[in-house]
């Protein structure tokens, strides 16, 4: 079998891999920072009716 035939599958294999580990985690990474944006948005805005 030629070496080269190998190398391709294996690296599909890996590139297949690393699409689906970011379509897992992207959308985590986006939730959490999304929620972290809300709470300090929510923390602003307590702060800001405390002081009227």
């Amino acid at each position: 079998m030629d070496p080269r035939y190998a190398t391709f599958i294996w690296g599909s294999y890996g590139l297949t891999a690393l699409v689906i580990a970011w379509n897992l985690l992207a959308p985590w990474l986006a939730r959490n920072q999304l929620r972290q944006r809300l709470s300090e948005r929510a923390e602003d805005d307590l702060e800001r009716s405390g002081d009227e």
